[in-house]
């Protein structure tokens, strides 16, 4: 998936903008060298198009602890420059769709059910 999260350019809204610049997340399914190489790749002969990969990594499959709902989902993280520390379990209260919005928010009950889930965790792993 891409999500572009800033666009700025332009002057004014009647004025042939002179440039703008764009940056976007892409969420991988396969080796971001891929992604990376085609993007160049693409717009390589456009003197007015320039690509700068800020920050790269690659799609990580998260552990799976039995007794534990989980699911597959499109959303970026940190995990994968954890990796090196051992097997990583996403997992929290609130809801994923709203984290890092205005109706970002997560309920007293839900914090108290994920000290249990975090205590359950801890003790099988």
């Amino acid at each position: 998936t891409l999500n572009i999260g800033t666009i700025r350019g332009g002057v004014a809204a009647n004025v042939i903008a002179p440039g703008c610049e764009a940056e976007g997340i892409f969420r991988l399914s396969g080796p971001a060298s891929e992604t990376e190489s085609k993007l160049k790749r693409d717009y390589e002969d456009d003197p007015d198009i320039s690509i700068e990969i800020l920050s790269s990594s690659e799609p990580l499959d998260l552990t799976e602890v039995p007794g534990f709902e989980h699911t597959v989902v499109a959303f970026g993280s940190d995990a994968p420059f954890l990796a090196e520390m051992g097997k990583i379990v996403m997992c929290g209260p609130g809801s994923i769709s709203h984290a890092h919005s205005s109706e970002e928010q997560v309920e007293l009950k839900e914090l108290l059910e994920g000290v249990e889930v975090y205590y359950r965790l801890a003790t099988l792993l």
